[in-house]
């Protein structure tokens, strides 16, 4: 998950040519990964009034506001599984997040800081201190081919990391599965395992090498055994599939049993 700089939101006041490109290109950039669905775009129900508070008066002297608030626009009024605006409950306990070191004391700054305050509190909640992050601050320089920026001064509490295109892998995924507790108790036949393995990307061989049948996954890096004199399948054969598939053996089961991924949901 990603939420936009101030720079990328907040054109309550006049910048200068070159931010205004900068944040168009940002916009774009992550326009199209939320679109690919490699990220979700987040704002807060505040930062989405943030487009109310245009300074339509510098229209004219940079017709790239225009752009940028259409795009804006399109992200609020044409909602995807994408792009999430939350409405934070104005009691949640939270300390003002830190700025990044470009942003002046002009416009909304006070009311983005306070609202992404609030959405680090929401983050810890779900998650908790100890385990990362699944969201971050999209770094309006680094998103439109410059370097990462860092905050203002040096807070010594806990904030969302800046991130741009080169460094989004530090974030966790903001999705988690959620498989039904009695599904560890269960145990996969050979017949499930050679009938569902395609929700995983398997394609089991048509005949038998020796005891057992290739299984091929397109991306993995070698087949996997299903062998039809070992049944069920033994918890060690499931973790090869594990390792195989970057999946929790959890999923793998739930998959080859009911015939379909379990249901993924977000953190937040």
């Amino acid at each position: 998950m990603l939420c936009p700089s101030p720079i990328i939101l907040d054109h309550s006041f006049p910048h200068d040519s070159d931010v205004l490109r900068d944040a168009g290109i940002a916009l774009g950039q992550l326009a199209d990964l939320s679109t690919n669905g490699h990220c979700r775009l987040v704002l807060t129900d505040v930062l989405a009034s943030f487009v109310d508070l245009f300074d339509w008066q510098q229209v004219a002297s940079y017709p790239l506001l225009q752009v940028i608030h259409s795009l804006i626009i399109q992200w609020l009024l044409q909602p995807t599984d994408q792009v999430i605006v939350i409405s934070v409950d104005s009691e949640v306990e939270y300390r003002p997040h830190p700025v990044p070191q470009s942003c002046s004391q002009e416009g909304l700054i006070d009311y983005w800081s306070e609202e992404v305050g609030k959405l680090l509190s929401l983050h810890d909640q779900a998650l908790g201190k100890e385990n990362g992050f699944f969201l971050g601050v999209a770094c309006h320089r680094a998103f439109s081919g410059g370097q990462l920026e860092t905050y203002s001064g040096h807070p010594c509490g806990r904030c969302f990391p800046l991130v741009g295109p080169l460094n989004l892998g530090i974030l966790i995924d903001s999705e988690e599965w959620h498989v039904p507790d009695d599904i560890k108790r269960k145990n996969v036949t050979v017949a499930d395992a050679r009938k569902n393995i395609y929700v995983l990307g398997g394609d089991v061989s048509k005949s038998a090498e020796g005891s057992h049948f290739k299984v091929v996954f397109r991306n993995a890096s070698r087949p996997w055994p299903l062998d039809p004199n070992v049944d069920p399948v033994p918890e060690r054969f499931l973790k090869e599939l594990r390792d195989l598939l970057d999946l929790p053996v959890a999923v793998i089961k739930f998959a080859l049993i009911e015939g379909e991924l379990p249901e993924r949901k977000s953190r937040l």
